[in-house]
């Protein structure tokens, strides 16, 4: 979010917003930063619509997380987020020992086969729904994700709070 500003005044398109958005609040936000829109992933995985492919695990999971439940480790273009549990701790840990460079922006192109077994396993364990082998990818609002609304329930609600938290702005701005 706290590039979006640098980034509208970099380019003359309409820019939207990706990355730590999941709600009105930070919908407003975006806008007052010059975005016209916001982009989510990980909101709509907790949402009833989601086809995640592996039943409920992954949205059981989000509703277990909270504000420090998320770990950076390898992923398949560079750094990646997942949520934080045995598996994805290995993963950062592997991460660390056979790729410190990936977290200062060099690439990965070892392809180094404990990383890669640590990987399909913990693809393998989201289709045996073993919550704690599972790798499941997560932003950083993972933690703020406290239902499993319909996808139009979560939409209308995020254009609620948005319109809401705008109209009382001019009230909180002092001139």
């Amino acid at each position: 979010m706290a590039i979006l500003p640098s980034v509208v005044n970099a380019v003359g398109v309409p820019v939207i917003g990706a990355g730590g958005f999941c709600d009105g609040a930070t919908l407003a936000a975006a806008l007052a930063l010059g975005a016209v829109g916001i982009q989510m992933g990980t909101r709509f995985v907790g949402t009833k619509e989601a086809d995640t492919c592996f039943g409920d695990i992954w949205k059981n999971r989000l509703l277990k997380t909270d504000d420090r439940s998320t770990i950076v480790a390898r992923g398949f273009v560079g750094p990646l987020r997942y949520l934080r549990n045995e598996a994805s701790v290995q993963l950062a840990r592997l991460t660390v020992e056979k790729v410190p460079n990936l977290f200062v922006g060099q690439p990965d192109i070892t392809l180094d086969q404990a990383l890669l077994a640590t990987e399909m396993e913990g693809h393998r364990a989201l289709a045996g729904e073993d919550d704690e082998k599972a790798l499941f990818y997560g932003g950083e609002v993972a933690g703020r994700i406290q239902d499993i609304p319909s996808v139009k329930e979560l939409i209308e609600r995020i254009a609620e709070e948005a319109e809401k938290i705008i109209k009382e702005l001019p009230g909180k701005v002092i001139v």
